[in-house]
């Protein structure tokens, strides 16, 4: 990854205060406060201190040198924000470990990774997001046009939508509930039948009403 980010220019010049840092340290500093979840100043106090740290990122302080850069993190982020090309960055990940993955015909995301505007389809979803679009585009094309905002109650549709929305949530949730409590009183019908012994009396009086079931 760091081959296509170029180095300092402390580096490229040599003169100046030199970086601390090449770019591979840079990138290894942004892992590790990721990581370690500290903040920059607590960063750094850590690299001064923390030998495993400072060979991570490819340094090795001398007993009497000390990082006092607060902002070192914050400008080796903005320096590498700078020149990020994540397409190229991810395919140099998936080179390196493409070898350690298993059924890379697959993908797999974690469900917090989806877009809060991917859904599961409905037909009533499907046509309030359509006519969502249209609504927006109509308002954008007019504002270019200078023309007034379209007069179509669209808030009064969007309200309608949600209420709509809730109560369907809210008979789905009833109607599992009527159906779990239907199945534990039919399951204790069926025990008492056979614990009385009494299954051609049941049949008898039941009947219609278990064969509808």
């Amino acid at each position: 990854m760091a081959e296509h980010v170029p180095p300092p220019k402390g580096k490229l010049s040599g003169r100046g205060c030199k970086s601390w840092l090449t770019v591979e340290g840079g990138i290894a500093l942004m892992i590790a406060k990721h990581y370690l979840q500290l903040s920059d100043a607590m960063l750094v106090e850590r690299l001064n201190t923390d030998w495993a740290l400072q060979m991570f990122c490819g340094i090795q302080l001398k007993p009497h040198e000390r990082i006092k850069d607060d902002d070192l993190p914050g400008r080796w982020r903005s320096y590498l924000g700078k020149y990020l090309d994540i397409d190229k960055w991810q395919l140099c990940l998936a080179k390196e470990w493409k070898a350690d993955m298993d059924n890379t015909h697959v993908g797999l995301t974690d469900a917090t990774c989806y877009e809060s505007y991917i859904t599961f389809t409905t037909d009533a979803k499907l046509i309030w997001g359509s006519c969502t679009e249209i609504f927006g585009l109509l308002n954008t094309m007019r504002k270019q046009l200078r023309l007034r905002r379209s007069r179509a109650n669209h808030d009064k549709h969007k309200s309608n939508y949600l209420s709509f929305i809730r109560n369907d949530i809210l008979i789905k949730n009833l109607f599992k509930k009527a159906a779990s409590l239907f199945i534990v009183c039919l399951s204790s019908f069926c025990l008492h039948c056979t614990l009385c012994g009494s299954k051609s009396n049941c049949r008898r009086l039941y009947g219609n009403f278990l064969n509808a079931v």
